[in-house]
């Protein structure tokens, strides 16, 4: 009898579709420069999933007592439910607005929950275990219900369709749908959808929409990721089998389902705890491996290049790690504190890409407490939410940006042209002397009375990164 497939798994892969003519074409590969935002401890709870919603605004974050969802502007906890506790129910956000689907254990398919929020709706359905998702276009949900089947609601959370049969057995061994589905993903024309079910065998199964059919299965498939093509009849798979230690990228068609291309990669490592499917956008391309002792390690899957992470040394990244999700610009690591209680940190960051063509400023605005114009340990914590106008020689605006929980602002700008910037204070706030001593990396470089830093010009490639903006508190 062959072996159940463990469930042990390391951070799963985020890739690109390849078109299946060009998977060894080389890429220009980037940095990647790692900015820690936000970092906070949470025990005695499971981190079952956790998602952000479509402009990152809110990240949601599934536990073992219920749910949480973070304000990423302020990164203050908005939204706290215990009444939805099951332990490995998934969470998606809307592709459209702030309404977020969450997995639970319900009578009725689906219903709408009531929260004292502003902008954010809530929508229960009856998926206690795998995966929940809206289609790409947000006009339906799909989920697999305690009775085992696949339903699909509309938007009104009418039952559309239901794929495969439900089932009234405890039985692992019964019907061919007594499963759980730890991963849908719909394809970008809404045809089909990909999941991948776990019961006495992990598999592929690719239904077609229209039909309510199974296209084809597979066994034996260890992934956790499903990344489709951009028209919907192809997807990529990061598999890795056990028993050969062999890791590979696998590209799928779907009619017929069949495997056209395969490409080795390094296979990965065991983690402690099973970790969840990163979702990252589908034009990158970035596999995360993380070996106990070491530090995080990315590699560009299409061409096999391990990447240059740029993190300053006292934020370093040390596995092992529980987990990791990643969402536009945004990264959340899970580590845990404890081998042997449910403790975990949670670290929040800024994830660029920079290329080495491209030309970068950035600086930091930090709060200067003794007025005497140097950042030094006397000084206070960084300030975050000043905007910062990039301008060209005309004034115009270019670019605007945030600073960051810490205090960070950056900027891609054209090469071997003037730029200056300008900060927006609060009126709470003002500028502090400008430029004091020798030392450009700990002094403010912003002029008093303008409110601007001039006189920015850089070379292809360049990069300057000590442009810090120095405030203290108005009497």
């Amino acid at each position: 009898m062959i072996r159940f497939l463990s469930l042990v798994l390391i951070l799963a892969s985020v890739l690109m579709i390849p078109s299946i003519s060009d998977t060894s074409a080389q890429l220009d590969i980037p940095e990647l420069e790692f900015n820690e935002i936000a970092i906070w401890d949470i025990s005695l709870v499971t981190i079952s999933d956790v998602a952000w919603s479509f402009d990152d605004r809110y990240m949601a974050i599934k536990v073992s007592g219920g749910l949480y969802i973070v304000d990423t502007r302020t990164w203050e906890t908005v939204v706290s439910l215990s009444d939805c506790q099951f332990r490995d129910s998934q969470i998606d956000w809307s592709p459209n607005d702030y309404t977020l689907l969450v997995g639970c254990g319900l009578d009725v398919p689906a219903m709408p929950v009531n929260v004292d929020h502003p902008e954010i709706e809530m929508i229960y359905v009856d998926a206690y275990f795998g995966a929940v998702r809206w289609s790409t276009d947000g006009n339906q949900i799909a989920f697999q219900r305690s009775d085992g089947a696949i339903y699909i609601l509309n938007a009104n959370l009418d039952v559309v369709a239901i794929m495969g049969e439900p089932f009234e057995t405890d039985d692992p061994l019964g019907p061919t749908h007594a499963v759980a589905f730890k991963h849908f993903e719909w394809s970008p024309n809404g045809q089909y959808m990909a999941s991948i079910a776990i019961g006495q065998f992990i598999g592929l199964e690719v239904w077609n929409i229209n039909t309510l059919s199974i296209v084809g299965e597979s066994v034996f498939i260890d992934t956790e990721n499903i990344i489709w093509s951009a028209d919907g009849n192809s997807f990529t798979l990061t598999v890795h089998e056990i028993d050969t230690r062999k890791g590979m990228l696998q590209t799928w068609t779907v009619n017929p389902l069949e495997m056209v291309s395969s490409i080795d990669i390094p296979y990965r490592n065991s983690f402690p705890e099973t970790s969840k499917s990163i979702r990252w956008p589908v034009d990158k391309s970035y596999s995360f491996y993380c070996e106990e002792g070491s530090s995080l390690v990315v590699r560009d899957i299409i061409s096999g290049q391990e990447m240059v992470i740029d993190i300053p040394e006292e934020n370093s990244i040390l596995c092992p790690i529980r987990d990791v999700w990643l969402s536009g610009e945004n990264m959340v690591i899970i580590e845990s504190l404890s081998p042997d209680v449910r403790a975990y940190r949670i670290r929040v960051w800024n994830v660029y890409e920079t290329y080495p063509s491209d030309t970068i400023i950035s600086g930091q605005v930090w709060q200067d407490v003794n007025g005497d114009g140097l950042q030094t340990d006397e000084s206070g914590g960084n300030v975050n939410g000043i905007t910062v106008h990039l301008r060209d020689v005309n004034n115009n605006i270019v670019d605007t940006a945030v600073t960051n929980l810490n205090g960070i602002y950056r900027f891609v700008i054209n090469p071997n042209t003037d730029y200056f910037i300008e900060a927006v204070l609060p009126s709470n706030l003002s500028f502090t002397t400008q430029q004091v001593g020798d030392d450009d990396t700990i002094d403010s470089d912003v002029n008093v009375a303008t409110g601007r830093i001039e006189g920015i010009n850089l070379a292809v490639g360049g990069r300057l990164r000590t442009l810090d903006i120095g405030v203290v508190e108005n009497p």
